[in-house]
């Protein structure tokens, strides 16, 4: 369907963000209003500590509003791509914002300019604004002129063409061929293949559908590998031009995490997570009786006849009794996100694929997913409500400047919530039987996806970037190549891949936001063990909850100690490991007791 078309009780309302076009409008003229007036009372003038304070609270004002606007000018664009509204709204807010952060770029580089001394003390004089100032004395060797970095700041939006281009190709341009079994017809789509089709228990129907998508994909592969390599070669120049020893430590800087914790995560798993996932892969194969098992098959039920279906209020209901264990306020939370039209759920034409949670600050998470009404689907919720909790107390308890934590944590609060959320459901399974499928879901949704899907793309990502960083070129055959020999590598011979999956890189948009795909894992390194912790102490809950009200205050280092985690050793990944075999294997065991 269309937009117009869809149920607007199952779509979001960006009205509380601004309540009419014209707030938007006169929000846009204020922001260009202040951004000049902060130019004109500070430009050359900060090299005292108590101006650099007063101009950070006045750039504070100013980056909340550009972050509301931000918002309101993206969130109904993923939700209909092919929007000529939309798409107007998203250019205006560009056309102010992009020559504001141009005008305001000499802030950073003035203070930069500073002896550290004034700097510590701007810290020591308003604690407020020490963090920023932190992560700011960080960037020092790498910061440029203030004309090129007002440059540079004012070239922004030219530097997202090659996402754009992707996600308009992927959204709007891609026509996919029909799903034909028999004298049925079915039809696809990005969403729905991804959202149903590569789920389906039927073999055929799923192996079909398989072999539909990605021969579609095929015909626009050079399409999406010159969008990427646009992409990288941009990061490639940055990390020159900033002076970094290579992209890999251009892209790591801002998420304050060392190559070797980058490392770690692609080759123990690699090494270590491989071997449990062939052994699901061969669970899957005897329960459902397969010839072989292909990686069409891995996100296959593994008894597809106990898969039940879910209602968006049966939903809701679920996930706030589940997640009950973090407490009162955590709990209204839910409540208020679930009945102030704060969720996207419908599918239509120009969607934006795949789940996201987007936390205008000061006002309330904004989710989007396409429901289809599975256990996947809840545990999707779980995980956004997840990012949403974190940023809502983020935004209510840190300034603006620091309220985002790095990357390498963001993914922590998501899959926490998404792990207590299937353990509540574990224990109130009745039967052998429904207990095997819960854990199969914790398993298929939550680590497969987390941990292999993702980290399939940060591996073959690694291997790109250093080809890239020697100076080399790619095109659609070297990265079908790259994803390909990844796929084999991590399922051996026990997962047959099939010709044309190699070009699942095509799929996801994590490639256009620097080394994201690792951090799933990351996160979910950290969420486990932290799920772990309440399970086993409630009051661990509370202890979570100033975590999370820590937001960027802290390094992830930092942060993940606050919760009991030491991520600077391969401990907390190799429990977290081990905990996914120990799934698998009790998987096994409920399978022996329900054959006899």
């Amino acid at each position: 369907m269309k937009r117009s078309e869809v149920d607007k009780s199952l779509t979001w309302d960006i009205s509380d963000i601004f309540k009419t076009e014209d707030d938007f409008k006169k929000a846009l003229v204020e922001v260009e209003e202040k951004s000049k007036e902060i130019e004109k009372v500070y430009k050359g003038k900060l090299n005292c500590y108590c101006t650099i304070n007063t101009c950070l609270e006045d750039l504070n004002e100013i980056y909340v509003l550009v972050d509301l606007l931000a918002n309101y000018a993206s969130l109904d664009y993923e939700v209909d791509l092919g929007s000529k509204v939309a798409l107007e709204r998203l250019v205006a807010y560009e056309n102010v914002v992009l020559p504001a952060y141009s005008r305001l770029s000499f802030v950073e580089t003035e203070i930069l300019e500073n002896d550290t001394d004034i700097i510590e003390k701007a810290m020591e004089e308003n604690h407020k604004n020490k963090r920023f100032l932190e992560i700011l004395l960080n960037k020092k060797a790498h910061t440029l002129s203030t004309e090129v970095e007002s440059v540079l700041s004012s070239l922004g939006g030219t530097f997202e063409t090659p996402y754009r281009i992707y996600a308009q190709s992927k959204m709007q341009d891609i026509s996919f061929n029909d799903v034909k079994i028999g004298e049925k017809t079915y039809p696809m789509s990005y969403n729905v293949f991804e959202g149903s089709y590569e789920n389906d228990g039927n073999t055929e129907f799923r192996r079909t559908a398989f072999k539909e998508f990605y021969n579609s994909l095929e015909k626009y592969e050079n399409t999406f590998a010159s969008a990427y390599y646009s992409h990288i070669q941009h990061d490639k120049v940055m990390s020159r031009l900033r002076k970094y020893d290579n992209v890999f430590d251009y892209l790591l800087d801002g998420q304050e995490v060392t190559l070797d914790m980058y490392n770690r995560q692609c080759d123990v798993i690699m090494e270590k997570l491989a071997p449990h996932i062939r052994r699901y892969a061969k669970l899957l194969k005897r329960v459902n009786g397969l010839d072989k098992v292909t990686f069409a098959d891995m996100k296959m039920p593994l008894d597809a006849e106990f898969q039940k279906t879910y209602s968006v209020e049966e939903c809701k209901n679920m996930v706030i009794d589940g997640l009950s264990v973090l407490g009162e306020d955590y709990s209204k939370y839910l409540k208020n996100t679930f009945e102030n039209r704060c969720i996207d759920y419908v599918d239509n034409e120009g969607k934006a694929s795949g789940a996201f949670c987007s936390t205008p600050y000061g006002i309330h998470p904004y989710i989007l997913l396409t429901w289809s009404g599975n256990m996947s689907d809840i545990l999707t919720v779980a995980h956004e409500l997840g990012h949403g909790g974190h940023f809502s107390l983020c935004n209510k308890h840190q300034s603006i400047l620091v309220k985002d934590c790095s990357t390498y944590f963001v993914e922590a609060p998501s899959t926490t919530n998404e792990l207590i959320m299937a353990h509540y459901l574990l224990e109130n399974a009745k039967s052998d039987r429904e207990k095997r499928w819960i854990i199969s879901e914790i398993i298929s949704k939550t680590y497969y996806h987390n941990f292999v899907t993702h980290f399939l793309e940060a591996y073959y990502q690694r291997e790109v970037y250093k080809i890239i960083d020697n100076g080399g070129a790619i095109d659609a055959n070297t990265l079908n190549t790259i994803f390909r020999e990844t796929m084999e590598k991590f399922f051996g011979e026990d997962v047959e891949i099939e010709e044309g999956v190699e070009r699942t890189w095509m799929r996801q948009p994590h490639y256009y936001m620097g080394l994201y795909s690792y951090t799933y894992s990351a996160g979910l390194t950290i969420g486990t063990q932290m799920c772990l912790n309440i399970l086993k102490d409630n009051s661990k809950a509370n202890d979570w909850i100033e975590v999370l009200k820590a937001g960027g205050s802290k390094n992830p280092v930092d942060l993940a100690k606050m919760a009991g985690v030491d991520v600077t050793t391969d401990i907390p990944l190799l429990n977290t490991i081990e905990y996914i075999g120990k799934l698998i294997e009790e998987m096994e065991i409920l399978t022996d007791k329900l054959d006899k």
